[in-house]
């Protein structure tokens, strides 16, 4: 097993630890993770064996993880055996210190990277294991921070607006436009002249879009919202829903949407079932309703298509607004932490960290947001974001 020492690092001109040829056995056994207990429950931060490795995975010794809402339906239990303890995460970035074997694993020992969690959720924790598929490295001017919201969000806009380009859809409806994710798939889209609809729920979020060049902003808490988006969909012919909320409007969008019209679900943003239940229109007008998993459909593609992938994300970040990070919270203040991003959820990226330099969140505020690894290079970025 190729490893880097845990002991005695030392660092290269990027602040990277370089590889030391030092066993395991002399690091620690254990680590720190954040983990469900029961829920509905506070989430506790306990020791737990750090874990092993698999030909060609990687473990990453984690600098900064999200918060995201597809970590909030975890917590809430969605598909998952309620009464088990278990980890949390699906995401993060960090620096490669072990590899299960392989020349690529080998070759990523050292690196800074952004990864997914190797088949299941575990990335709040001071260790993650990832495969090698499931991880690239960062650049030096790319912040631990943006790194660490590299594969959620970036790739799942990719597969959507991949998605809707193959089905030849001429316009969409988005739920959570104002998201930072809604902000991205609009503005991919207008680069492809598919037209958007995005719904926000809060007029601070208009501008963004708008800035973008978002076709049409609607907000839902307004009282001629249904009749509004009806005539939008009837004038710019949106035959795709991408919905992440799943609440009482879902039924509602489906149902004003033409004939074989298409709904992917790839978020339950409401914390509630489905309601889309008069199956009448489904059959009387050939519409579909799908669910999205962004990792399903990774999978699913073929070696080049995800090398392409990859370096499309690498230049989406690199022009990330690195004042989307609102806040940086200690693993041990997580509870905090997700109240603020329940309280902040479409206003920008809630992190945590294992550490946090005594600075991190006087930056954040200083700079609204704007968080940069100690030893990294100012990075350049136009006015879009994630």
């Amino acid at each position: 097993m190729e490893t880097l020492g845990l002991k005695n690092q030392k660092e290269n001109e990027y602040g990277e630890p370089q590889a030391i040829e030092e066993d395991m056995v002399e690091g620690p056994k254990l680590m720190r993770a954040i983990m469900i207990e029961a829920i509905g429950q506070p989430l506790v931060v306990k020791q737990v064996p750090i874990p092993k490795l698999s030909s060609g995975q990687l473990l990453v010794k984690i600098e900064a993880v999200p918060i995201n809402p597809s970590d909030l339906g975890f917590l809430n239990g969605f598909g998952e055996d309620t009464t088990a303890q278990r980890q949390i995460g699906f995401e993060g970035a960090g620096i490669v210190i072990s590899s299960g074997g392989g020349l690529i694993a080998r070759a990523l020992v050292g690196k800074r990277v952004a990864f997914a969690a190797a088949t299941h959720p575990g990335t709040w924790a001071e260790y993650a294991v990832c495969d090698t598929s499931s991880c690239f490295p960062l650049d030096k001017r790319i912040s631990s921070d943006v790194g660490a919201c590299a594969i959620v969000n970036p790739f799942t806009a990719l597969a959507l607006v991949n998605v809707i380009k193959k089905e030849k859809h001429q316009a969409i409806v988005h739920t959570t436009g104002g998201s930072s994710l809604g902000r991205m798939i609009a503005k991919l889209l207008k680069k492809e002249g598919i037209k958007t609809i995005n719904i926000i729920k809060q007029e601070n979020h208009r501008g963004a879009l708008e800035e973008l060049g978002a076709d049409v902003v609607l907000n839902s808490e307004h009282s001629n919202f249904d009749e509004d988006l009806k005539a939008q969909i009837g004038a710019l012919n949106a035959t795709c829903c991408l919905e992440c909320v799943c609440g009482d409007s879902t039924q509602k969008i489906i149902k004003s949407l033409p004939p074989k019209s298409n709904c992917y679900v790839y978020g339950l943003l409401a914390e509630d079932k489905l309601s889309a239940t008069d199956f009448s229109d489904f059959l009387l007008h050939s519409k579909t309703i799908k669910a999205f998993n962004t990792f399903d459909w990774l999978h699913e593609q073929g070696f080049f298509k995800k090398l392409g992938l990859i370096r499309k994300v690498e230049s989406m970040i690199k022009q990330e607004k690195k004042s989307d990070i609102l806040r940086s919270f200690r693993f041990e203040e997580v509870n905090e932490a997700i109240k603020f991003y329940h309280e902040n959820i479409t206003l920008g990226k809630v992190l945590l960290k294992p550490d946090i330099f005594d600075d991190d969140n006087d930056e954040d505020l200083e700079e609204e947001g704007e968080n940069i690894h100690p030893n990294e290079e100012m990075m350049s970025h136009d006015p879009t974001s994630v």
